[in-house]
């Protein structure tokens, strides 16, 4: 089985004429899940939202307002969409959606970023992220991470942005720190690694602030990833076809699941034992004992 996704940037939803025509043309692309950032939906709307996506032929439909006139994400999924996905976390301010497909032998997040355009807010933002630890509250399985969305920072200010920039971006050395932590690859990048491809522009500057990361492990599952169009928004597309594949198992060598040293239980464990060692050692000849 596969999973193909993508995230777009629509510049407010709130046009009913708007609304049909974007929700029309997601549909025609079959893609099982469709993030959305910059909805401006509040709750009084996304009642009336659902039933609209499901009316144009889509499937489920999950958001997280922020203000009329900022803000604000959704999860759009195909309407016959096979996986079984839910929402595990939101912030509160509009900016974050996590949702969860689980397989027999796997849990794969779907963590989905409105990131903000200010630096200071941006490093606060990533700096946050890293605390998401709960992720792997079960550690009886594997699990595995796709971030996605509009980051508002360029990876690399020489092929990601149009003119290049002299300095990195604010929030650069903390979105790096946050890839290190969990593994992830820039999936476009792994495939194009010197191709000059842009998800905004405005005048003459072009750059590629959308991204999709995955786990590391995932990244020779990737069929295809694109950027192209989209016919609402001054922002292009960016999509990936990820292959979900259950992992087979049978014999061979034993590999400790990764997740577990990840914990807080295995660090206060490892941490015990090895200030014990630190103040017994001198009692043993040699290591060995």
């Amino acid at each position: 089985m596969s999973l193909k996704i993508a995230s777009i940037n629509v510049n407010g939803l709130r046009n009913n004429k708007k609304i049909a025509l974007v929700f029309n043309w997601i549909v025609s692309q079959n893609i099982d899940l469709v993030c959305l950032q910059e909805t401006h939906c509040t709750h009084d709307e996304t009642g009336l939202w659902n039933r609209e996506w499901k009316e144009n032929g889509g499937g489920e439909s999950f958001w997280n307002c922020g203000t009329n006139d900022s803000r604000g994400v959704g999860i759009l999924s195909r309407k016959d969409f096979t996986h079984c996905f839910d929402i595990s976390m939101i912030d509160n301010n509009g900016r974050i959606q996590i949702g969860e497909i689980k397989t027999n032998t796997a849990v794969y997040h779907i963590i989905y970023l409105y990131t903000p355009n200010t630096g200071s807010d941006r490093k606060h933002f990533f700096e946050n992220l890293k605390n998401l630890n709960d992720l792997y509250a079960d550690d009886s399985t594997d699990h595995y991470n796709v971030f996605l969305g509009d980051f508002n920072c360029a990876l690399d200010r020489k092929l990601d942005r149009a003119p290049s920039h002299q300095n990195e971006d604010t929030g650069l050395k903390e979105l790096k720190s946050l890839l290190l932590k969990f593994e992830l690859d820039d999936i476009w990048r792994s495939k194009f690694p010197t191709n000059r491809s842009y998800s905004f522009q405005r005048g003459n500057s072009k750059s590629r602030i959308y991204y999709i990361f995955c786990t590391k492990f995932l990244s020779c599952k990737i069929s295809n990833t694109s950027i192209f169009t989209f016919p609402f928004s001054d922002h292009d597309i960016v999509t990936s076809k990820i292959k979900l594949n259950d992992i087979e198992r049978g014999p061979g060598m034993w590999i400790m699941n990764l997740n577990t040293i990840k914990t807080d239980e295995f660090s206060n464990a490892f941490k015990t034992f090895w200030e014990n060692w630190v103040t017994s050692k001198d009692r043993f000849d040699s290591i060995q004992e």
